[in-house]
Order: structure tokens, then C-alpha cells, then sequence
């Protein structure tokens, strides 16, 4: 493991003990769970971790890890602080400073995080899932557009103009409180739905869960008995949570081909590049430093 892997691990372990202290029920997703799956750990040129809870444990989640979490970790999210340039939560921690250029012209600091994301009721018919992804997708670019570096040059001058527009007519709270309220939609107009009674009685494998906010979008809508019951599986000798049906899931979002690693030059070393990185300094008092 890398040293930022390691710090990735304590984060996510002390998200695993608060989720198995207060029964809340989670899966690794996207590349943490090809990870467990094919090396029984990080893949070995990633770097950050993913996990997803249905939307009702993950409110119960944001409500009790905003007090419960503690030292030296920190829930983030929208709920509990001003101008998070996410629609999702983060754990982090607190003595370590890891700011991504893709949202530093936010000005938000923060550290090493575990990224937890809301699994949401899919809507039942293809044309509306298409519509709510092309919907969160446009409101991914509006937010990209507020967080995005500043010194980033932009030579295509359409896009340079949509980006000054988005910037005129937005704020970061407002796009990621509306994201999130688009994530939920579909979900409360079921329940709301006069065949209420009908759509309950669906067996689970019916019913798919999405979490268009991953970097798969719609290939993230998968049924609800592929995801859970979660099942625990090892990641660098310990034991999370994980989905119930590996292979469905990893060929939802990978191809039938997801056990074969890619060729060195298309592995994603970069994903998630740093303007200020510091795994012993603090993001409160760090300030400017590239170290691992």
C-alpha cells in the first residue's frame, strides 16, 4: 500500500466500526469493490474509497455520524456546514490536508476521505432513468463550474461561456441541495403513487437501486437484490461490507472483462489529482504543501 492508502484504510475502518456500532447498512462501490473482489484490496494505483447506503441509512447515517463521528475524524456534507462542493458525504481526517484540484477554486480545505453516497430508488421506466441522469449530469457540470481551479485556462470559447454563466447564476449550496432533491425524486413519487400498494409488494430484484452521482452514472442502476444483503469480504486483512452479488455488480459497470487489469498506460494513476497534499499536517493550519 501507499502511504495515502494507508491513511484511506484507518478512515474507512473507523467508518466501518461506527456503521457495525450503530446497525447501519453499507456496500463498497465502483472501484472499492473491484478492488476487494480481484485483489482482495486496493486496487494498486487507486486512490480514494467509495461506499453507498440506501438512502434511508444514509440519512440515519448523516444524522447520528455528525456528533458520533469523532476525532480525528469529521463527517462533511452540505447538512452540517456551508459551501461543500459535493452532493455526497465525506469522512475525513482531520490531521492530514488532501485538497483536489477539481474543486480547489471551492477555497474548501479538507482531508484524506472516504466519499459516502446515497443509494437511490431508481424510477421504474428506461426513459425516466435517462431523464434523471441527464438532469444530474447537468447539474454535475453547473457544480464543476463553480468548484472548477481558476487559473484552469479554457481555449473553447462556448464552454468558457457556459462556465462564466453557471458562475453568474448559481451557488454551490444551491446546486448540490437541488442535486440531491433530484436524487430523491423518483423515490417519493413512488411512494406518493396511487399504485403505492402495488410497487410495494415488487419483489427486490424489481427494484434497482442508482447512484447517479459515481463516476458510471446510469450503469450504477442496479437491481436492489444485487447490492444487498450486504456480505463481508477482505480488503488488506480486514473485513467491510460489501455487495451481494460481485460479478452482477462489477459487470454492470466494468464489462464481463472486469478481472483482467488494463494495460499500464490506461491505469488511472491521476484520477484525482492534488494541488496540496500533506498525510501529517492538518488542512487547518496546511497550507501550500505537496508531501506524502
Amino acid at each position: 500500500m501507499t502511504e495515502h492508502q494507508k491513511v484511506l484504510l484507518e478512515v474507512f475502518a473507523a467508518v466501518d466500526a461506527f456503521c457495525r456500532k450503530e446497525n447501519i447498512s453499507y456496500v463498497m462501490l465502483g472501484g472499492t469493490m473491484l478492488g476487494a473482489y480481484r485483489h482482495k484490496g486496493f486496487i494498486p494505483w487507486d486512490d480514494d474509497i467509495d461506499i453507498g447506503m440506501p438512502r434511508a441509512e444514509y440519512e440515519r447515517f448523516l444524522r447520528l455520524a455528525a456528533d458520533g463521528i469523532k476525532e480525528p475524524y469529521l463527517l462533511r456534507h452540505f447538512s452540517v456546514e456551508k459551501q461543500v462542493p459535493y452532493a455526497f458525504a465525506h469522512v475525513e481526517h482531520t490531521g492530514t490536508t488532501y485538497i483536489e484540484a477539481r474543486r480547489s477554486g471551492a477555497g474548501y480545505r479538507g482531508g484524506v476521505y472516504v466519499e459516502i453516497f446515497p443509494l437511490d430508488r431508481a424510477a421504474e421506466s428506461d426513459w425516466k432513468r435517462h431523464l434523471r441522469a441527464a438532469q444530474i449530469k447537468f447539474q454535475k457540470k453547473w457544480l464543476y463550474a463553480l468548484i472548477m481551479e481558476r487559473n484552469k485556462t479554457q481555449k473553447n470559447p462556448i464552454k468558457k461561456l457556459a462556465i462564466a454563466a453557471f458562475r453568474a447564476t448559481g451557488s454551490i449550496d444551491s446546486v448540490v441541495r437541488k442535486m440531491d432533491g433530484l436524487l430523491q425524486k423518483d423515490s417519493i413519487r413512488m411512494r406518493k403513487s396511487r399504485d403505492r400498494k402495488a410497487s410495494d409488494k415488487r419483489s427486490m430484484r424489481d427494484v434497482c437501486l442508482g447512484n447517479l452521482l459515481g463516476h458510471w452514472g446510469r450503469r450504477e442502476n442496479v437491481p436492489a437484490s444485487v447490492m444487498f444483503p450486504a456480505k463481508e469480504y477482505l480488503f488488506e486483512g480486514r473485513k467491510f461490507f460489501g455487495v451481494q452479488s460481485p460479478d452482477a455488480y462489477l459487470k454492470a459497470l466494468y464489462g464481463a472483462d472486469y478481472m483482467t487489469p488494463p494495460p499500464v498506460s490506461e491505469r488511472e494513476q491521476g484520477k484525482h489529482e492534488a494541488v496540496e497534499i500533506d498525510l501529517r499536517q492538518p488542512y487547518s493550519i496546511s497550507v501550500g504543501k505537496v508531501s506524502r
